[in-house]
């Protein structure tokens, strides 16, 4: 057997790499990975790793260290387990017997956006529960639509704001003078908090920060709404201000949830999906959405890689805030991949 002193850096134990009968360790392969991430030039190395793994920790930053590396360059995060739930029920799932729910299976149901969202709202070391239902709800119980519709509330106010002849006003010093209630006091304090709250996430790689942040910053702007009437006010540089301050909620709001642009094919007929391989090139972390036959003719005609893309499901839909995209199989309705696309809260059909 082949042996790793890592009792010289830090390690309760020296470590077998190969094994008497020539076969390698999982330790071994995990070295060759990391170290293939070191030959790339990467100074830091995150891995995330469930729970029960804890006691890897020390004999793979041993590794680290025995290739020249600091050992405090691999950076390991510890999760807990996420318990799906649907119709008030906890999904029964079990590795021996082989029955789970993937993340492409969560994504396909609630979407990329909330699922990401919500897996990014608890500490890593905290155990989920994933509430499918409320996820997919158009509700303020929904964190996801919560945060979503601070900032639809605010476009819209920029919209009648626009439509009743206001113009939107340069930033002023003198304006934000007159924002003096508890209202606009909390949300000028939670907008300073912005960059550093962002940096903390950062430096501790530790998002829920940012979740926990959006979310307290569109509940304060939901309660300015209950407090006061903005459009209605004779003052119309009040009405200016206010405009200036919602147009700063808004833009941090939106930077955190900058979203992966969504192409979704109606069916792959070359005369209507040829351009997405240009549509790729300009957008390449575009998520590509179609029914699964889709997917695979896009593959054969060379408009996208194997493998890539989400599938459409019959009757699943993703959120886009206010609206929803609802998808609809309907194979041989011009071609045997076809789906269509369906807005209910405006009843569109695509």
């Amino acid at each position: 057997a082949l042996w790793f002193r890592s009792t010289d850096h830090g390690d309760d134990k020296d470590r077998v790499l190969r094994k008497s009968d020539g076969l390698l360790t999982y330790f071994a392969s995990d070295i060759a990975y990391h170290d293939n991430k070191i030959g790339r030039g990467f100074d830091m190395m995150v891995d995330i790793w469930g729970a029960d793994h804890h006691g890897y920790v020390p004999r793979m930053k041993a590794a680290i260290e025995a290739m020249g590396k600091d050992r405090e360059a691999l950076q390991v995060i510890l999760i807990q387990l996420v318990n799906l739930i649907q119709g008030g029920e906890q999904i029964a799932m079990s590795t021996r017997a082989g029955k789970f729910e993937t993340l492409a299976d969560v994504c396909a149901e609630v979407g990329v956006d909330a699922a990401r969202f919500i897996f990014l709202s608890r500490k890593s070391d905290s155990h989920l529960d994933f509430d499918l239902d409320v996820v997919k709800q158009q509700s303020m119980d929904n964190p996801v639509y919560y945060v979503q519709y601070a900032h639809a509330r605010i476009s819209s106010l920029m919209r009648k704001a626009e439509e009743q002849g206001v113009a939107l006003p340069e930033p002023s010093g003198a304006l934000m003078a007159l924002l003096t209630t508890p209202e606009d006091k909390a949300l000028f304090k939670a907008l300073d908090a912005f960059e550093d709250t962002m940096e903390l996430a950062a430096r501790t790689l530790s998002p829920h920060h940012v979740s926990h942040y959006l979310m307290e910053l569109a509940g304060l702007l939901h309660r300015y709404y209950t407090v006061h009437h903005i459009l209605s006010g004779e003052d119309q540089d009040l009405l200016r201000a206010r405009i200036l301050l919602f147009r700063a909620v808004a833009g941090v709001i939106a930077e955190p949830l900058k979203r992966r642009p969504v192409i979704i094919v109606q069916h792959a007929e070359q005369d209507h999906s040829g351009a997405l391989k240009r549509l790729l090139a300009e957008y390449p972390e575009a998520n590509v959405l179609g029914s699964a036959r889709s997917l695979e003719l896009l593959a054969q005609f060379g408009l996208m890689d194997a493998g890539k893309g989400q599938e459409a499901k019959d009757g699943k839909s993703i959120s886009l805030g206010g609206r929803s995209l609802q998808f609809i199989s309907a194979p041989w309705v011009h071609w045997p991949d076809t789906i269509f696309t369906y807005i209910p809260e405006e009843h569109i059909l695509f």
